[in-house]
């Protein structure tokens, strides 16, 4: 078996161009996801109030990872560019 998994480079490429496109004309689900954004930003990072730092870790980690999602659902998931090819 041989695997082709492209190199990074190559991958670093094809998300920068995916990333520009949608930042220059986004897709209708980017309002979505702008207003999840904004409850973040409205909600929680605009006000200042007194909270355990444990929560603070866990809102930053939650906002970090629908960060992550979106530049992963944006990008594209890096193992559809991995083949798996059999050897006679």
């Amino acid at each position: 078996m041989k695997i082709n998994a492209g190199t990074l480079q190559g991958y670093l490429v094809e998300t920068f161009e995916n990333a520009r496109d949608h930042a220059s004309e986004p897709p209708q689900l980017m309002l979505l996801i702008e207003q999840m954004d904004q409850i973040f930003q409205r909600e929680i990072f605009a006000q200042d109030f007194e909270v355990h730092p444990t929560a603070c870790l866990l809102v930053m980690n939650a906002y970090t990872m629908l960060l992550s999602a979106v530049r992963q659902a944006l990008w594209g998931m890096p193992y559809r560019r991995i083949q798996l090819h059999a050897q006679p």
